[in-house]
């Protein structure tokens, strides 16, 4: 991602604060929302209990918000966005509760690493070099978790798209996550033209049921 787009993200983002406050809209979700679905799915796969999260590029925090509306409170969670004015605005709601860090996701190191990373809508604008900035933001989310890291993306299988967007092609997607465990999810059943990929590092095989570990309880 070229530091022109960079730029031209926080400025993106900073005017649909300015037009639509402290919303979905402004999150660039449009009418329809349905960021609560998105957090749903994005949650779906692992239990976080006693656990670490970093939701990269989390807004508003509102990632954090659903979390404990669900009851999942025994975490650490760490909010990463580019956007000054939304860190400051999730700074000024949660306080002392969480930690929230104006990074660049691509420039996380060492401190910023969690046994879980999530990342709703980080690759929904049309950028130069989309899939290079995929690769990239997988190579460092695989670098930074312990247990796996889980994108959601708008799907290429549509009639239509705007001209701003990005959709992504799911076996292109599916691919590249194979090349980071084989205990991955594709998950395409919540809305027709978006889909989610997970990445797990529970990649421990039984030897004799060559099953998941986590699965010899069905044997």
């Amino acid at each position: 991602m070229k530091k022109k787009e960079i730029q031209e993200t926080i400025e993106r983002y900073s005017k649909r604060l300015e037009q639509y406050g402290v919303s979905e809209m402004a999150l660039g979700w449009g009418e329809k929302g349905r960021s609560k679905l998105r957090y749903e799915i994005l949650l779906s796969q692992w239990n976080f209990d006693n656990s670490s999260v970093l939701d990269a590029g989390c807004g508003f925090g509102e990632l954090l918000d659903y979390m404990l509306q669900k009851g999942i409170t025994n975490f650490h969670y760490h909010g990463m966005d580019i956007n000054n004015r939304f860190i400051h605005i999730a700074k000024a709601k949660y306080g002392d509760t969480a930690r929230f860090s104006l990074k660049n996701m691509l420039e996380a190191d060492e401190e910023d690493e969690a046994d879980f990373i999530l990342s709703s809508g980080v690759f929904n604008h049309k950028l130069d070099d989309n899939i290079g900035f995929i690769k990239a933001t997988f190579e460092k989310f695989n670098s930074l978790c312990r247990k796996g890291f889980a994108v959601n993306f708008l799907s290429d299988k549509v009639s239509f798209r705007p001209e701003h967007t990005y959709h992504a092609n799911p076996p292109e997607i599916l691919a590249l996550a194979y090349q980071y465990s084989n205990n991955v999810v594709l998950r395409n059943d919540y809305m027709p033209f978006e889909f989610t990929v997970f990445i797990n590092k529970f990649s421990e095989i039984h030897p004799k049921l060559t099953v998941y570990q986590e699965f010899v309880k069905y044997e």
